[in-house]
């Protein structure tokens, strides 16, 4: 297959702000773990025992993200733009839906599944209260997944979604996580809590540039 000069270097422009978004997100990450690690044994043990499950959520839920990267990406080959937009809402919505009836039946069950673990008492109810949290808090989650990795990529804006995911994290995310752990001492479900209003400034930027509807570039 023969690549020219411009079509590599469109290709580098669309992926590099991903590589570098995916890199500092995992960064984050780390530094998040380590924040944890400091608020004590039984903390660390509470969040960590939520770990599979909040994985296997959001692992499940972000096939949503993929489709709608392929589904939004043909309409806009095509230069079908209303189409892509009436189809980015669509699946926006199937989303929505999927996330808050899977919030649900975890909040329902978070006591089960804690229970089902070997540790202490008071563990488990803060393992409890972090899944209750993460149920509260996945719609908007799921949707900037949506909206982020799957609708906005698509049009190959890379490079909004890298800043947007930079802010985010290490503008508002890592400063509030450190803030609330070594200034105000709060336990694990203060800061998990705390941190979570990263996922509220990604979808408020995220919807105004989607109705906007800048994004909607064809590549083809």
């Amino acid at each position: 297959m023969h690549f020219s000069k411009i079509t590599i270097k469109d290709y580098l422009v669309m992926i590099m702000p991903i590589l570098i978004s995916e890199f500092l997100w995992s960064l984050g990450q780390n530094v998040e773990s380590a924040v944890y690690g400091h608020l004590g044994t039984s903390n660390l043990a509470a969040y960590t025992l939520t770990c599979p499950i909040q994985g296997l959520i959001v692992g499940a839920l972000s096939g949503l993200s993929a489709a709608a990267g392929v589904m939004v990406g043909k309409r806009l080959g095509r230069k079908e733009y209303d189409e892509a937009y009436t189809e980015s809402k669509k699946i926006m919505y199937a989303g929505l839906a999927g996330a808050v009836a899977v919030s649900t039946l975890l909040i329902l069950l978070a006591g089960v599944y804690t229970g089902l673990y070997r540790v202490d008492g008071s563990v488990k109810e803060l393992g409890k209260i972090l899944l209750i949290v993460f149920a509260l808090y996945a719609p908007i989650k799921v949707e900037n997944m949506i909206l982020g990795g799957g609708i906005i990529r698509s049009g190959g804006n890379t490079k909004i979604i890298m800043v947007i995911d930079i802010v985010g994290t290490w503008c508002i995310g890592i400063p509030l996580c450190l803030l609330a752990a070594y200034v105000f001492k709060w336990g694990i479900v203060g800061v998990y809590t705390l941190l979570t209003t990263e996922e509220i400034f990604r979808l408020v930027v995220s919807l105004v540039i989607f109705k906007r509807r800048k994004w909607m570039i064809s590549l083809s």
